[in-house]
């Protein structure tokens, strides 16, 4: 079994993508019985996704919306502080706090 997916997208297709690539890998079994998850996207910087410096706050969106489908539990998106940014503060400048209100469970 593949640990790792890679699926072209482009600018309409993030949905699609992210499906594919977690169907491509095991379609989420392998974490169905789990209560907690959490999701690390790389948001090292406060830099636009557009930059390929952090992960697009859509394929987050499309992540969770794909793990809640399949099963009921809380996930966390996670990051650390590093030398360039504050962790909390890249994660609301890239939008990544709307996701928080968007779904009770995150």
């Amino acid at each position: 079994m593949p640990f790792v997916s890679i699926v072209k997208s482009d600018e309409n297709g993030v949905d699609e993508a992210v499906n594919k690539a977690i169907d491509l890998i095991d379609g989420l079994e392998s974490i169905k019985r789990r209560k907690k998850i959490a999701i690390k996207p790389n948001l090292c910087q406060p830099k636009s996704s557009y930059s390929g410096a952090t992960t697009d706050p859509r394929i987050i969106d499309a992540l969770i919306r794909k793990i809640n489908s399949a099963m009921s539990c809380e996930i966390d998106i996670v990051e650390t502080n590093n030398s360039k940014a504050n962790a909390d503060e890249t994660y609301n400048y890239l939008g990544y706090d709307v996701l928080s209100q968007k779904y009770k469970n995150v």
